[in-house]
């Protein structure tokens, strides 16, 4: 409105009469503004604040359920075992690591860490230790270094993968009787064993 007034001037008059009603316009605009200003204040100060009591008789909110899974299995004693999720690219990934020792017709292996959350237990990092592989064995070597990065991380060792280049999918006894240790420490642990070379893999 005050820019339609001013527009509205003639501008062919005295400059002058311009700057009156310049000084008009400011000054109506002013006013409107002080007394904005007021009203707003007035209302601030003037708002209907609930009592102390009345917030205490508000009803609660509900509190938000937690997801906890399911125990994926029980031991024979009725211990729950916790259910483990992998990585769906957990398996490639360790083949392409161990695609040159496999090429070699030599074994490789890696460990399964994660953490636990709601009772069940996630993989997250693949750690490939110093190892002696031979076409049938591989040994880890300066386990405590390994061991040191797991406690730094705050990270549980949930399990163990390795490869078959030479032989078909299957456990060994050496596997059966290294995993036991594994299933020692956590009954959850798994061992994956992968044979590129052959079918089922």
């Amino acid at each position: 409105l005050q820019y339609l007034q001013y527009n509205q001037v003639d501008h062919r008059k005295s400059p002058s009469l311009l700057r009156q009603k310049n000084l008009y316009t400011h000054h109506h605009y002013k006013v409107s503004h002080q007394l904005f200003l007021k009203k707003f204040l007035y209302q601030a100060t003037h708002l209907s604040v609930p009592r102390k009591e009345a917030l205490d008789t508000l009803p609660a909110l509900p509190q938000k359920e937690r997801l906890t899974f399911k125990p994926g299995a029980y031991l024979e004693n009725g211990d729950p075992i916790r259910s483990l999720f992998l990585p769906k690219n957990l398996r490639q990934k360790f083949l392409d690591i161990a695609a040159d020792n496999t090429r070699r017709g030599l074994e490789m292996c890696g460990m399964l860490c994660g953490t636990p959350i709601n009772n069940a237990l996630f993989v997250r990092c693949l750690l490939i230790p110093d190892q002696k592989c031979t076409s049938d064995t591989c040994e880890t070597e300066n386990e405590e270094v390994m061991f040191d990065y797991c406690m730094k991380e705050d990270l549980l060792l949930l399990g163990w993968i390795h490869t078959h280049p030479t032989q078909t999918c299957f456990m060994s006894s050496r596997d059966l009787h290294t995993h036991a240790g594994y299933q020692v420490m956590m009954p959850e642990s798994v061992a994956i064993v992968c044979a590129p070379k052959f079918q089922p893999s």
